[in-house]
């Protein structure tokens, strides 16, 4: 197993989510207060089907819009409103509709005064207003953020970054 997700909660209560989202683009949503009290040995956040693997796990409102992005462009912009709050093992719903050759590697909270940032495995990079992109209902194919190519090779991550924020990236080589 890898860890995917980190994050620093104060309150446990039930106006907070955990929204969780699969590389075969599944989502769940889970009030926070279920995750409360974690015995030693862990307990189950989400039931995967075979052959899925957990992306990332947010931390939302309720009231959130939110993107998903996959390795060949693919992304959708959805209200969260559109998930209903399901226990912790459960499985989720579908939350972008993607061949089975194409695969989720991001998701993210949707801002409108941000920007939507994408970077590919040969170092191509884009930077898109999220006033371009329409909002959507959960479920369908969404539109495309990038188009992927040989030469840009597939996305491998994306990020939400405001107009004044500068934006770092790292090889695995450790060059910055």
């Amino acid at each position: 197993e890898e860890i995917r997700s980190i994050m620093s909660v104060k309150l446990f209560t039930d106006e907070q989510f955990l929204f969780f989202t699969t590389k075969k683009g599944t989502v769940k949503k889970t009030a926070l207060s279920q995750y409360e009290n974690i015995r030693r040995n862990g307990i189950i956040a989400i039931t995967l089907e075979p052959e899925d693997t957990l992306v990332n796990v947010l931390l939302t409102s309720g009231k959130d819009k939110l993107a998903i992005l996959s390795s060949k462009g693919q992304s959708i912009v959805f209200e969260e409103s559109d998930v209903r709050a399901s226990g912790r093992s459960t499985v989720g719903v579908r939350g972008i509709k993607i061949p089975n050759d194409d695969i989720v590697v991001s998701s993210d909270i949707f801002e409108d005064s941000g920007e939507f940032f994408i970077i590919t495995e040969n170092g191509y990079s884009k930077k898109t207003a999220f006033s371009e992109f329409k909002l959507q209902k959960r479920g369908g194919s969404g539109a495309r953020a990038l188009k992927v190519s040989a030469k840009t090779g597939p996305i491998v991550s994306s990020v939400v970054i405001s107009p004044e924020e500068s934006i770092f990236i790292l090889s695995t080589n450790g060059t910055l």
